[in-house]
């Protein structure tokens, strides 16, 4: 038998904590006296601890997919039910396939069937109670205030026909004077802020007359000389420099990518990657240059990006359009790559000047070089397409990211 029934039992209790995904891939699951009694066919007291195979498929089948889905798959999706790539995260780290999107909502629904109809029932005989109970709030307030306003118009027609008052009138009438005490305060407190407004204010004139105000105490001179010795520093510096302003660099943004057929992404797969977020093997002609069309988050600006994977020829000016290096792990991918003095090219230059990001498939060991540079990483699945985007968004957001701090010109 899986853990899948003991599994609904916690989570239907709200004792998803008491479970562990081990890292042997196994779902290790702590007895606790809330947990009891167990499921049939389940046996454990307060303190023991059991533990399944989290690879095993468990007996519930994907509505979609039609798929027999492993327990820590439905274990993960649980614990994260509205979170995307935590969830890809935990499923990828201990070999399981994630629970496919259409199959997520009849998962969740079977996982918290119990505690949706007891919980039902409960709201529907609170709502119920609360609404009986202001109904007759309204009625016991309606009674009452019929009840003092006939009260307080027999009391007001006997004063005028000259009935002495009794201390029953004085007592009944004490809500008026503290009516009319609450309208005289507001009065005052209205006089007192309009006051307060007109002696705040300055007579109607320029802006330079207001700023120099004859009042002492509203004399805004200081700012006024702030703002006027700003802008003449701005002039001394353009003037005095007597340098020609240096040109940004134009052209399109490029992104650089290994020239090596051992690469996920190359050439051949560029452009259905980059564009389409979309992985594909390497095949078919090569093409000498590849764009793609960005629309940036921020900026809300399309960007066209030229990506290359030739780096030997580039020119200095070139190179200050470069703003991204796909990594391949191996130092011979920055062989004759050259400085604008012409010096050899080390990893840590090129990634301490550009945005670096290193792309593997799902399993692949990571070079050991990549541990001592700058870079990003991202893995795509061997199997599953729709998981490419994930990888996609990830290398676009983080790049955006950094253009918008280190490369802001080529945003717009």
């Amino acid at each position: 038998m899986s853990g899948l029934p003991l599994l609904k039992h916690l989570n239907s209790r709200g004792l998803l904590s008491q479970c562990e995904a081990t890292a042997e891939h196994k779902l290790k699951i702590k007895v606790t006296a809330a947990a009891l009694p167990l499921p049939a066919g389940f046996t454990g007291g307060d303190g023991n601890v059991l533990e399944f195979d989290g690879q095993a498929a468990t007996e519930y089948k994907g509505v979609e997919s039609g798929k027999a889905l492993q327990l820590l798959s439905i274990y993960f999706q649980l614990l994260h039910p509205a979170k995307f790539v935590p969830n890809l995260r935990a499923c990828s780290a201990h070999d399981v396939e994630a629970v496919a999107s259409g199959d997520k909502k009849a998962l969740l629904a079977h996982m918290e069937e119990k505690i949706k109809s007891s919980s039902s029932k409960k709201s529907k005989s609170k709502d119920s109670k609360s609404k009986t109970d202001e109904k007759k709030q309204k009625k016991v307030k309606t009674s009452i205030q019929s009840k003092d306003i006939t009260s307080a118009l027999g009391k007001t027609k006997e004063k005028e026909n000259g009935a002495s008052a009794s201390t029953e009138t004085s007592s009944e009438f004490k809500f008026l004077d503290t009516v009319e005490i609450d309208a005289k305060r507001l009065a005052e407190d209205r006089a007192t802020i309009a006051q307060n407004i007109l002696n705040f204010e300055a007579p109607v004139a320029t802006t330079d007359a207001l700023l120099r105000s004859t009042d002492t105490s509203k004399d805004l001179s200081i700012a006024l000389d702030y703002i006027k010795s700003l802008a003449s520093n701005k002039r001394k510096s353009s003037s005095s420099s007597g340098q020609p302003a240096k040109k940004q660099a134009m052209g399109p943004p490029i992104i650089v990518i290994p020239n090596a057929m051992s690469s996920v992404i190359t050439m051949h797969n560029a452009e259905a990657f980059f564009a389409d977020a979309t992985y594909t093997s390497n095949k078919g002609a090569k093409p000498k240059k590849v764009k793609c069309v960005r629309k940036l988050t921020k900026s809300r600006k399309n960007v066209e990006f030229e990506i290359i994977d030739d780096a030997k020829s580039l020119s200095p000016s070139e190179w200050n359009r470069v703003v991204s290096v796909i990594a391949l792990g191996k130092e011979w991918q920055f062989k004759d790559w050259k400085n604008q003095d012409r010096t050899p090219m080390q990893p840590v230059d090129v990634f301490s000047r550009t945005f670096g990001f290193y792309i593997s498939l799902e399993g692949a060991p990571v070079p050991e070089n990549l541990k001592t540079w700058s870079v990003k990483f991202a893995k795509i699945n061997r199997d599953n397409r729709g998981l490419d985007s994930v990888a996609h968004a990830l290398f676009w957001n983080q790049l955006e990211a950094w253009m918008f701090v280190n490369k802001p010109e080529m945003c717009v």
